[in-house]
């Protein structure tokens, strides 16, 4: 169960990093964003990437490979 919402997830989070990309300008005018500002919200996505992979490794470092692969 757990691995088919991490699946799921992942596709969402695929689907709606494209949608941006492909309506970022009619975003961009709509909210009077200029490219700057525009650029920080497109990047939201790495920056979460960023911050729990952190995470991830640290827990994994501290417990053992064997039990951080079985709690993802």
């Amino acid at each position: 169960m757990a691995l088919t919402l991490l699946m799921v997830s992942g596709i969402v989070n695929y689907l709606d990093r494209g949608t941006l990309t492909v309506a970022n300008p009619l975003i961009r005018h709509d909210m009077g964003l200029t490219l700057g500002q525009m650029g920080v919200l497109l990047s939201a996505f790495s920056w979460s990437y960023a911050l729990f992979q952190r995470r991830s490794a640290g827990s994994s470092t501290e417990s053992g490979r064997a039990s951080c692969s079985a709690w993802a």
